[in-house]
């Protein structure tokens, strides 16, 4: 096995009513959008999504519902989540590629001076996070194009 280091700070939040938190929790982080993600039908006939999605409204929080947690999911669920977050992007006037974003297309030259300047020349590490080579960040840019 290669080496390699995995960091991921994790908030768990227990107890009864503990749910009444989600807008606190989610404005401690700088959050302002969020995917609520919930399995089958559980969720709804217990009333927990009602109120939570009624708990982020009041905390004046925008959010996405996308049901159907699978064990193991596969990208068609990666795939749901992504049209969901981007329906909801245009449903409040947001761009969802760089063509919407700056009003016409990128070239690949401009692509690989974003990747540069992001990259510093491919020197930049942030902590224990998985670096993101050049080479990950140009594709990511392709895609967005």
């Amino acid at each position: 096995m290669k080496d390699f280091c995995y960091y991921a700070p994790t908030e768990v939040v227990f107890g009864e009513q503990s749910e009444e938190q989600v807008g606190t929790l989610v404005q401690r982080y700088g959050g302002h959008k969020v995917l609520v993600h919930y399995g089958g039908q559980s969720a709804v006939k217990s009333g927990l999504l009602e109120k939570i999605c009624r708990l982020l409204e009041e905390s004046g929080i925008a959010y996405v519902c996308l049901g159907g947690v699978v064990p193991n999911p596969r990208l068609k669920k990666v795939h749901e989540g992504i049209e969901a977050m981007e329906a909801f992007y245009r449903s409040i006037g947001m761009p969802v590629n760089i063509h919407e974003l700056i009003g016409r297309e990128i070239t690949d030259a401009e692509i690989d001076e974003m990747v540069r300047k992001c990259s510093r020349d491919n020197t930049l590490k942030l902590g224990r996070f998985k670096v993101l080579e050049a080479a990950d960040m140009k594709n990511i840019y392709q895609m967005a194009k």
